[in-house]
């Protein structure tokens, strides 16, 4: 799986990777024989740099790969990740950094590097579609449907003349399931800078549709373009995975957000333990009243409550179909930040990262969400 990654920078990589783990990784691609590594200082790195930099394209481009995968799990996001793929291939990782953590797997234990940045890029999808299931369904061997899901959905693609050839991933741990459904699809190149010169690169990954599944909550999340989609997914999912029709369709399943809450009083309360300094909400979508065909947005980072009551603005007969909460955590800007939006039914710009699950949760505890 291929993800966007995060941003690299080499030299600041390279300051955080210990000197013994980068000259084992260098070693692997059989490159920087000329450095000299005995009675060097952590965070000496200036003639690795240059050195990595003056490497010949075809070699540098192999290294790269390999970089930009370890520097997206060498986060504070990525860490979870990697501990739990440690874990499960008996890998000790205590009193370690992610960046030692991320190298030491990838150098140490191939299979578990691999798993933690699949979850990574599972775990930065956005914008899904939320289902309820009737109750807690387990999926003793995720593998077991596979087949007859993948020849469901051949089926489905072929119906709209969109070719057959696709490719299901499965990935598995404690907590959740994943479904990445692959498909074969023209896409347009892009350009991109690599080295300060314009690339154009073709090999983009088309993923149709991804598919998360939380076993003890009977809860499953739909990432694909289009409803009609998302819906196929939903229903293919039921009947060849959890081997149940109409799983997610019940009563229920239509209103996954109460977004009426917001009718009344706004109050976010949170555990301390969780580091949520401030919970605001800061814009709104409604119609009017029942029925009208007048939609209208207010917005205000400041105090969208004020607003609304300076502008007389009584949500008691509106309908109200969008919301968008800003929850700030800690860190500065857009790293300590995360603006939620959530429309009516069930559709939101939520990830499965940690601290996504976190929010979800609290709409729970709050009763915006009921699942």
């Amino acid at each position: 799986m291929k993800p966007i990654h995060r941003p690299l920078r080499e030299y600041s990589f390279f300051r955080k990777t210990s000197n013994t783990l980068l000259k084992r990784f260098f070693d692997h691609h059989k490159a920087l024989k000329s450095i000299e590594w005995n009675g060097r200082t952590e965070n000496e790195v200036q003639d690795i740099y240059q050195a990595y930099i003056e490497l010949p394209a075809k070699v540098k481009s192999k290294i790269e790969d390999d970089l930009e995968n370890l520097n997206d799990v060498s986060s504070q996001k990525g860490m979870p990740c990697l501990v739990d793929a440690a874990a499960s291939q008996g890998v000790k990782c205590k009193d370690i950094s992610a960046y030692n953590l991320a190298m030491t797997l990838f150098l140490d234990c191939r299979e578990a590097f691999d798993i933690a940045h699949e979850w990574w890029t599972i775990n930065h999808f956005q914008s899904y579609t939320d289902f309820r299931g009737r109750k807690p369904h387990d999926v003793k061997d995720p593998e077991a449907g596979k087949p007859h899901f993948e020849a469901a959905f051949s089926e489905f693609l072929d119906s709209m003349s969109k070719g057959i050839d696709i490719h299901v991933d499965v990935y598995n741990n404690a907590n959740k399931i994943a479904y990445v459904v692959c498909h074969e699809d023209y896409v347009k190149p892009i350009e991109r800078f690599r080295n300060h010169k314009l690339q154009v690169l073709k090999d983009k990954p088309v993923f149709y549709a991804t598919i998360v599944y939380y076993p003890k909550l009977g809860k499953l999340k739909v990432k694909a373009a289009k409803n009609d989609v998302v819906e196929f997914t939903r229903d293919a999912f039921a009947e060849h995975i959890i081997k149940k029709k109409d799983f997610f369709q019940h009563a229920d399943v239509k209103l996954i957000y109460d977004l009426n809450w917001f009718k009344r009083p706004w109050r976010f309360e949170t555990d301390p333990a969780d580091h949520i300094s401030r919970v605001k909400v800061v814009s709104i979508r409604f119609h009017p009243e029942p029925g009208s065909k007048d939609q209208i947005e207010v917005k205000s980072y400041d105090n969208l409550a004020q607003r609304l009551k300076d502008m007389n603005v009584d949500l008691k007969r509106a309908e109200i179909n969008r919301v968008s909460l800003c929850f700030k955590f800690p860190g500065i800007g857009r790293a300590g930040s995360k603006t939620v939006n959530l429309s009516m039914p069930n559709h939101n710009n939520l990830s499965d990262s940690e601290n996504d699950q976190l929010i979800e949760r609290y709409l729970v505890d709050w009763e915006i969400a009921n699942m």
